[in-house]
């Protein structure tokens, strides 16, 4: 029972915690601004998110009225993963408040 480990051990495990995925449906046309305007809200959680990895806005589906697109995070710890998307779903709110007026 004194040896332990005889040979190298290697993590394999993906550093950087967990990506998310918040799906975001929008009526055509939308400007680059409106896009930038997702992307700062994802910005707002960069204390949660992994250093260096930025925002990603991913064009789902384009429909003929619609477009479905995700808003891409990745989380430092899986177990802020919940806090992060309310705290998106706040902004977003607050965008589309700013949109309609």
């Amino acid at each position: 029972n004194s040896v332990i480990i005889k040979n190298i051990v290697t993590n394999m495990t993906v550093p950087g915690g967990i990506v998310i995925s918040i799906p975001i449906t929008v009526r055509q046309p939308i400007s680059k601004e409106f896009e930038d305007e997702i992307l700062k809200i994802g910005e707002g959680v960069k204390d949660y998110l992994v250093k260096d990895v930025e925002p990603k806005l991913r064009i789902a589906d384009i429909g003929e009225e619609k477009i479905r697109m995700e808003l891409l995070l990745q989380v430092a710890n899986p177990a802020n993963q919940a806090i992060v998307k309310e705290k998106v779903r706040e902004g977003l709110r607050e965008l589309f408040r700013k949109e309609r007026t």
